[in-house]
């Protein structure tokens, strides 16, 4: 229960500090928290979280497959960046199916 409580608290903590939260980059573990969070409490609003945070992640999704993060094109993002950066949102949306089946 105590972990429950903590992570209630700390999703609570980061929607409220700023109005877009689920609409940035370092979203992957508020999304991740979030499908946990659904799975144990089957509290809606934390399945509304992971499906925008989702749905940020697919729409920033360049249509080859890559993101960019803070860059123009695939050309001036360094390639090291490209990697680590496509790696981790594409290993954060498989762990969002994992969690919610």
């Amino acid at each position: 229960d105590k972990y429950l409580s903590a992570s209630i608290g700390l999703y609570d903590f980061l929607m409220s500090c700023q109005p877009d939260a689920v609409a940035s980059p370092p979203v992957g573990k508020l999304g991740w928290g979030s499908a946990i969070l659904y799975k144990i409490t089957g509290d809606q609003r934390y399945l509304d979280t992971n499906q925008k945070i989702t749905q940020y992640l697919m729409d920033t999704q360049h249509k080859d497959g890559y993101w960019l993060i803070g860059h123009e094109s695939l050309e001036t993002q360094p390639l090291k960046l490209s990697t680590d950066v496509t790696s981790e949102f594409s290993a954060w949306l498989f762990d969002y199916c994992a969690e919610l089946g």
